[in-house]
């Protein structure tokens, strides 16, 4: 056997120790179950493996050394376990390793500072706990081209080479702090809730408003604060059919940013890798402002929209939502978690079946 496909179904327990000992394996995908336990260390049997995907299961313990034996694999997805523990130092060894995925493994360790001769193009140690600074070492691999350290304990500043391979780097959720250098100008940058100050951006022009979303900010300072705003999400200015409310733009869709800071400051939306603008023809009847659906943005995993200058007080949060995809095909969902406040408020929300949500 070569190949072996169990992913999304519903198994649970621990897996077979069988499993470790087939030795031909080339493709092995596991994830999307609940399998839990320990990955055991004949895991470095699988001297053949190109692809193996573990991903979102419930195993736990330290990642054994003998993955260092993985001598062939080119994908390696580990992300959305409980592993915890350090990532072993083998790992930066294999030699035809390209794709490796460590999110959110209570993964706790320091970034290696020395030469990683890897032909690594995709690196994505988010969600974990890892600490300490930037080392060179990471940016600096020829072949890397997203890099994503975000939502970790890092500190310090950004290393002063990199790679001009790498086009997207996330260290958003982190500690880091000090002058940004304008050739970080042609990067997808995502630095998000961070320590930076205004004049650490005064030669970087793409991320301008960003100091509003770092941990502390002065941007309204000594400025009249906001009771309210409205957006339309993903499309152009518009006013409500009773007068009574303008929907602010939210039609940017830069390629090199992840936010985009509304004029004075007043709000801004942050969003992961692909940020995408739609249109669609489809006629909303049912609404009392049905141009307001005409036109949406997409997000691959977040979309977060903040109040940045509103005064102290209660809020109402009004979300409204249509299906406009064109296709009516009713076996797509569109399910998502709405977090208020970092709280979640409504988990699994199904448009189709939640046609508003409101909060306050």
């Amino acid at each position: 056997m070569q190949e072996l496909d169990l992913s999304y179904n519903n198994f649970g327990g621990k897996v077979p120790d069988t499993l470790w000992n087939l030795t031909n394996l080339m493709y092995l995908h596991l994830s999307y179950n609940s399998f839990e336990g320990t990955i055991l260390t004949n895991i470095g049997n699988f001297v053949n493996i190109i692809f193996l995907h573990l991903s979102n299961n419930n195993f736990s313990g330290e990642l054994p050394s003998q993955i260092g034996n993985l001598k062939n694999i080119k994908y390696l997805f580990l992300s959305n376990n409980k592993f915890g523990g350090k990532i072993p130092k083998n790992l930066w060894n294999l030699k035809s390793l390209e794709y490796l995925y460590l999110r959110n493994c209570s993964l706790e360790d320091f970034l290696p500072d020395e030469r990683i001769e890897i032909p690594l193009r995709t690196l994505d140690l988010g969600f974990n706990d890892l600490a300490g600074k930037l080392p060179n070492t990471i940016f600096n691999i020829p072949t890397l081209e997203s890099l994503y350290l975000n939502n970790n304990d890092l500190n310090d500043e950004l290393p002063d080479k990199m790679s001009d391979s790498l086009k997207i780097i996330d260290l958003s959720n982190n500690n880091l702090e000090g002058y940004i250098d304008p050739k970080w100008n042609g990067v997808a940058l995502n630095l998000i809730n961070n320590k930076f100050k205004l004049e650490d951006f005064k030669d970087v022009s793409n991320l301008k408003g960003l100091e509003c979303l770092q941990q502390t900010s002065n941007c309204f300072k000594g400025e009249k604060l906001f009771t309210s705003f409205a957006i339309n999400c993903g499309g152009e200015e518009m006013e409500s059919a009773d007068g009574k409310t303008i929907f602010e733009s939210d039609n940017n869709d830069k390629t090199n940013t992840y936010f985009y800071v509304a004029d004075k400051n007043k709000w801004a939306v942050t969003f992961s890798e692909r940020f995408d603008l739609i249109n669609s023809k489809k006629d909303i009847t049912y609404a009392q402002d049905p141009k307001l659906y005409q036109s949406a943005s997409t997000s691959a995993k977040t979309l977060k929209y903040y109040g940045l200058g509103l005064e102290v007080g209660n809020y109402t949060v009004d979300l409204m939502f249509a299906n406009i995809d064109d296709d009516d095909d009713d076996t797509y969902k569109y399910i998502f978690d709405i977090y208020i406040q970092g709280i979640l408020e409504e988990e699994d929300c199904e448009i189709l079946k939640e046609p508003a949500f409101k909060k306050t």
